[in-house]
């Protein structure tokens, strides 16, 4: 990984405010259970304690201790309100190690020690993303309207092929990772949904998901408070179109005020929609290869479209 990441010493997690998902989505299972060993690997960190566990597979990743289960790695997340290295003496004896930055030597407890967790947390999620470089991932992200479009389009590709999704609204540097690490040899497709708090997060979320395709579902006031106007955010959220392969798609949304800067900053093929989830669900559907779903989704064809002489494809979609 190349990104400069932020400092997430002060990143809201688990115990913060911001996290309101039930504890079952604060873990997810290994699809494709691998030895401590290679985690460790991953996340270039230092071993402490029993090394018994190195041979033994991970099943699991979990950011709360209560919902940990056996087999899994327990991820000491730093937060604003507690710290997860605050719970190690009660997963010693439950987990198979946990990953840390702030090691308890007196704990019978394998701890893989790092500098930042969450930082690690993403060089394992590379990890896991790089053991299926066919995998098709499209990166969802915008203003409002992204964790309604990914279901949209789970629910949809799930039909037609084995399809990965975010749960809940697990967008963020902590749960990304749990999604990638929820990969299987037989997944075809993914869909995982990217949020942000500060300019680069995105970018960071994206170097590591590696999608093919792009949605940016809408550019609002959200999260104003970390950024300097509106089109910052717009700039922020166009991350995910930079990192964008050349025969990648993006669906982008036609009626926004910072549609052109989108387009501007989209490296491959462009498919443009209205600011609503039904479209930009639709418009990632095809670039998946799912033309078909035309046939029962939209009342006309697609209709080219010509955006102030940009050298792509863009489309609008009449649902």
């Amino acid at each position: 990984m190349t990104t400069a990441l932020k400092d997430f010493s002060t990143i809201k997690t688990v115990t913060g405010e911001s996290v309101r998902e039930d504890y079952g989505q604060l873990r997810a299972d290994v699809g494709e259970p691998l030895p401590l060993s290679r985690l460790l690997e991953w996340a270039d960190a230092r071993l402490l304690g029993p090394r018994g566990s190195l041979d033994e597979p991970v099943r699991g990743l979990a950011i709360d201790s209560r919902a940990l289960a056996a087999g899994d790695l327990f991820v000491a997340l730093p937060g604003e309100r507690a710290d997860g290295h605050q719970f190690l003496p009660d997963i010693a004896g439950k987990a198979l190690a946990a990953l840390v930055s702030t090691p308890d030597p007196d704990l019978p407890l394998t701890q893989l020690v790092v500098g930042s967790v969450p930082r690690a947390l993403l060089s394992i999620a590379d990890g896991f993303r790089r053991r299926f470089p066919e995998l098709t991932v499209v990166g969802i992200t915008g203003s409002v309207g992204k964790t309604t479009t990914k279901d949209y389009l789970g629910a949809v590709l799930s039909a037609f092929a084995p399809t990965v999704v975010s749960s809940g609204n697990m967008n963020t540097v902590y749960g990304v990772p749990l999604t990638l690490a929820s990969l299987r040899r037989d997944t075809a497709l993914a869909v995982v949904e990217m949020g942000m708090q500060w300019a680069g997060e995105i970018a960071s979320l994206a170097e590591v998901a590696r999608p093919k395709i792009g949605v940016v579902t809408a550019v609002g006031p959200a999260h104003l408070e970390f950024f300097s106007d509106v089109r910052a955010i717009a700039i922020a959220k166009a991350e995910l179109l930079l990192r964008l392969p050349d025969d990648g798609t993006a669906v982008l949304p036609m009626e926004c005020e910072y549609f052109q800067l989108l387009v501007e900053r989209n490296p491959c093929v462009g498919v443009a929609n209205n600011v609503n989830g039904t479209r930009a669900a639709l418009g990632a559907a095809i670039a998946c290869g799912l033309e078909r779903l035309m046939l029962i989704s939209t009342d006309k064809a697609v209709r080219p479209t010509n955006v102030m002489g940009a050298s792509i494809r863009v489309c609008e979609l009449m649902v």
